[in-house]
């Protein structure tokens, strides 16, 4: 997570930018770092901008998956995210055949508010990050069967099937 300080020009138009890196060791590489900075109004008040200037919180979100999809050309890849589409939501829906629109609405639904087909859906989308990010960073059938809790040859075939979705990736 990236804090930057600005002197009231919008961060689109570069003016007097500075990026402070906030690096808490015991929270590196888990989801509850970022839950704390982005959602805790109790942590987020201990930053105070000087008077006349502003935060602005930003998260480099899918940040690979953009890397990935500029360096293979793979066009599936480059619509999606021409479209704002989150990639995980996009390779659940493409994967496992379910509509776009549906990922995301489970996607924004409260928790606590999920129907049994929607927590499936959360559930297809949590595997496409998975499957992502683990092939980007290299990960095999025996590495994605133990993250995804699936037998070696089911891994086998979401790599298949991930493969000829983003053929040039």
């Amino acid at each position: 997570v990236h804090i930057f300080l600005y002197n009231e020009v919008p961060p689109q138009e570069f003016g007097n930018i500075y990026s402070l890196s906030l690096h808490v060791p015991q929270f590196s590489n888990t989801l509850l770092q970022e839950a704390l900075i982005m959602r805790t109004p109790e942590i987020r008040v201990i930053f105070v901008a000087s008077t006349g200037k502003r935060l602005l919180v930003m998260d480099y979100g899918q940040v690979e998956w953009r890397i990935a999809a500029h360096l293979s050309q793979d066009e599936q890849m480059l619509s999606d995210i021409r479209m704002g589409r989150d990639a995980h939501a996009a390779t659940a829906s493409l994967m496992f055949d379910i509509p776009y629109e549906e990922v995301i609405a489970a996607k924004n639904t409260e928790k606590e508010d999920l129907t049994p087909r929607q927590k499936e859906i959360l559930k297809l989308r949590s595997f496409a990050k998975t499957l992502n990010f683990g092939i980007l960073y290299g990960e095999g059938a025996n590495k994605l069967a133990g993250q995804l809790k699936i037998s070696k040859n089911e891994a086998f075939a979401l790599l298949a099937k991930f493969r000829k979705t983003y053929p040039q990736l």
